[in-house]
C-alpha cells in the first residue's frame, strides 16, 4: 500500500501549528514572493483567465533554472492565489524498487487530483523522473514511467488540473515532455538581480519582527542601507538571503547580537555565507545560461547573469 502526497487549499482553510515564538501562519501568495515579477505576470494571466471563469486549456508549466531561486515557492504561491488544491510531489512519491508500482503510483496522484480539481499538481525535481528515454542507464520500467506521466499529461487540463515541473536540469528532460501539450509553458527562473536583491533583504529582515521575542524594529530596520546589501550579495539566491536573515534571527534569539541591526552586521553574515558554501557553483550558471539561449529566450536577467559571472 501507497500513502498518497497531502494536499492543502489556501493556507488561512487549513489547520496550522503555532511555533513556539508564536508566529502568525505564513500565507504563501504572490505578496509573499519577492522578486520573479515577470514569472508572476505571466501566470497572472492564468488567473485572470480563472476568475473569468474560462479553461486556460494549459496543461503544464515547467519552470527551470538555478537552484534556490523560488521555483517551489512560486508553485506554492500560484496554488493558493488560485485557490487550487496543491499536490507537491518529490521523486520519492512517485519513484519505487517494484516493477510497475511507479505507474500505479502515477495514477493514483493523479486521480486524487481531479477528483479534488481544481488543483495543482507540482512534480518537483522532474529530471529524475521524467529524463530522456534514449540514457544508456534507463531500463524499461523507468521509460514506462516517462510514459505513464506523458498519458496523464495528455488532456489534463480538461479536469481542471494544471501540473507544474520543475528542474534545474532542463537538457535532461525527455523531449516528449517538453513539447507542447504536455508542459506547454516553459518560465525560466532567474536568480535575484539588484534591486530584488533589496526587495528579498527587506522582506526577510522585516519577519523578525512578528517574532514576540524578538525585539527588532522598524525604526531599526529602516536605518539598514538595503541598496548596499544588495551590492555585496552578488551570485546569491533568494534561499541564501532567507539563510543569512534566519542566522541573524537566532543569534539574536540567542543573545549573541544585538537586535539594533546594523548594515555592516548584516554584510558580515553575508560574508561568513560566501566563505563558506553558496548555492549556486560556475558550472550550473553556464548550463542555464546556454538552455536560456537554446530556447531563444530574451530577458535583460540573462545578460546581467553573464556579466555577474563573467560567462558568455
Amino acid at each position: 500500500m501507497i500513502s498518497y502526497p497531502s494536499f492543502q487549499r489556501r493556507p488561512v482553510e487549513s489547520k496550522t501549528t503555532k511555533s513556539f515564538t508564536s508566529e502568525e501562519p505564513i500565507i504563501y501568495d504572490f505578496q509573499y514572493v519577492k522578486g520573479l515579477n515577470e514569472e508572476k505576470s505571466k501566470l497572472n494571466k492564468l488567473l485572470k483567465l480563472q476568475l473569468k471563469g474560462i479553461n486556460s486549456r494549459i496543461n503544464g508549466i515547467l519552470f527551470f533554472g538555478l537552484p534556490g531561486c523560488g521555483k517551489t515557492l512560486l508553485a506554492n504561491a500560484f496554488a493558493n492565489e488560485s485557490g487550487r488544491y496543491f499536490f507537491k510531489l518529490s521523486p520519492c512519491d512517485i519513484q519505487s524498487m517494484w516493477i510497475g508500482q511507479s505507474q500505479k503510483n502515477l495514477r493514483a496522484i493523479f486521480a486524487q487530483a481531479k477528483k479534488k480539481a481544481p488543483s495543482v499538481v507540482f512534480i518537483d525535481e522532474l529530471d529524475s523522473i521524467g529524463f530522456s528515454r534514449h540514457e544508456l542507464h534507463a531500463h524499461t520500467d523507468q521509460k514506462a514511467t516517462i510514459n505513464q506521466l506523458l498519458i496523464e499529461l495528455n488532456n489534463i487540463a480538461e479536469h481542471d488540473v494544471i501540473v507544474i515541473a520543475a528542474t534545474n536540469y532542463l537538457i535532461g528532460i525527455d523531449n516528449a515532455l517538453k513539447r507542447s501539450g504536455r508542459l506547454d509553458w516553459k518560465i525560466p527562473i532567474f536568480p535575484p538581480n539588484a534591486p530584488e536583491t533589496t526587495e528579498l533583504f527587506k522582506h526577510y529582515l522585516s519577519l523578525s519582527k512578528i517574532c514576540d521575542n524578538l525585539s527588532v524594529t522598524t525604526e531599526t530596520l529602516n536605518l539598514i542601507d538595503y541598496q548596499e546589501l544588495g551590492k555585496e550579495s552578488k551570485k546569491l539566491t533568494p534561499s541564501d538571503i532567507e539563510l543569512v536573515c534566519k542566522e541573524i534571527k537566532n543569534d539574536i534569539l540567542l543573545d549573541e547580537i544585538s537586535p539594533q541591526l546594523t548594515t555592516s552586521c548584516v554584510a558580515s553574515y553575508i560574508n561568513n555565507l560566501r566563505e563558506g558554501n553558496l548555492t549556486l557553483i560556475e558550472s550550473q550558471v553556464s548550463q542555464f545560461i546556454s538552455e536560456c539561449k537554446s530556447l531563444s529566450i530574451k530577458n535583460y536577467k540573462l545578460e546581467q547573469l553573464e556579466n555577474e559571472w563573467n560567462i558568455y
